[in-house]
């Protein structure tokens, strides 16, 4: 009968490195360590996050590989060493996926656990105003998904649960309002939603409808309101989505702006 030959923890790591998917998992059922860990402390999950071989993902994690597993940090910045961030503690297989657009490994990942509320290094141009100032900053996962257009890994991301979804930031904002910012992407928008993404105020009351409405985003203020946002919220100001959206004449005769109008007169009847 044939069987498997063991081999040693760096020969694994250079499978993991170079080698096809279908060679990974044979080396894995064959009895090689999943737990190696190579320079830097990097893993045979994260050498396969880089390559989005999600079956051999899902291979390493049943024989016991370690989903959160952090690889040494890469030049830390020197606040964060003093303040011990705790976001920010080297990359994970998930951090390798998600920078690569691998939606098929994050998905993978997600599901056997992997943290999605941590972050990934991103490079800041250089400014002569501020000379001082770093040329990178650390993002989380799925706000750097969301900036980048990703909807595959917005998508693997957002199957974390609604815990992880609806975390909120130092202002109040939240993964949704965020996308509604800054995203022009409907499939974004609704994936949020359809994992379980709450429809609720900043710190200045602003909802993600009131965003979108602010910004001339007539497809995003769509998606909103046909997920049930709430019309009738009302910022610090005292304005409600539709004002917003009057203030703002690229809405003018826009579908969105006749929808907001009427759902927002209904209201107040």
């Amino acid at each position: 009968m044939a069987t498997f030959k063991r081999i040693g923890d760096t020969q694994f790591l250079d499978i993991c490195k170079d080698a096809s998917e279908q060679e990974i998992i044979d080396a894995v059922k064959g009895g090689a360590n999943v737990h190696a860990k190579g320079r830097g402390n990097i893993t045979a999950l994260m050498l396969a996050a880089k390559k989005n071989y999600f079956h051999a993902i899902r291979v390493l994690v049943k024989a016991g590989a370690e989903v959160n597993a952090r690889e040494d940090p890469i030049n830390p910045a020197p606040w964060q060493i003093a303040r011990q961030d705790p976001y920010y503690k080297g990359y994970t297989a998930l951090t390798h996926a998600v920078m690569r657009n691998n939606a098929e490994a994050a998905e993978a990942l997600v599901e056997a656990g992997a943290d999605i509320n941590i972050t990934v290094r991103v490079n800041i141009p250089y400014d002569s105003r501020y000379p001082d100032r770093p040329c990178y900053d650390d993002q989380l996962l799925m706000l750097y998904a969301i900036e980048h257009d990703c909807v595959g890994i917005v998508k693997a991301l957002s199957k974390a649960g609604t815990k992880s979804i609806n975390i909120r930031f130092s202002d109040g904002g939240t993964y949704l309002i965020f996308a509604a910012r800054w995203s022009e992407n409907r499939e974004i928008i609704n994936a949020l939603i359809e994992a379980g993404a709450d429809d609720v105020a900043d710190n200045e009351g602003m909802t993600a409808l009131m965003y979108a409405a602010s910004r001339n985003k007539p497809i995003i203020v769509s998606a909103l309101i046909n997920a049930g946002a709430y019309v009738k919220a009302k910022s610090r100001e005292g304005k409600m989505a539709r004002d917003y959206a009057r203030m703002n004449p690229r809405l003018n005769g826009s579908e969105a702006l006749k929808r907001l109008n009427e759902l927002s007169a209904s209201l107040t009847k």
